[in-house]
């Protein structure tokens, strides 16, 4: 029964992870830093940056003070902005 429960659990969405951080892109590049140099600094994996700038995921909030000292900047900014990419080009 015990074991029923905690795999529910896995099947749950971390609700804690739901800080989406769509300038953190922007701001690593205004840094010069590539993704894995940015993760070193912070203390994160690799692919932690890479699936938050991608937007494939939300951040904890410990996750985006971290990205934020990191980078130098304010976590407010981090959760503001978009990535040029993710804009839909111009109709003629």
């Amino acid at each position: 029964m015990e074991r029923d429960r905690r795999k529910e659990d896995r099947k749950q969405p971390c609700q804690h992870r739901s800080i989406p951080l769509p300038g953190l892109w922007e701001a690593r590049r205004r840094m010069a830093l590539s993704q894995r140099q940015l993760a070193e600094l912070a203390g994160v994996s690799a692919n932690t940056v890479r699936l938050l700038e991608a937007g494939r995921r939300g951040s904890y909030p410990a996750t985006a003070r971290k990205l934020a000292c990191a980078l130098g900047v304010a976590p407010e900014e981090l959760t503001q902005g978009h990535r040029p990419e993710q804009e839909e080009p111009l109709r003629k």
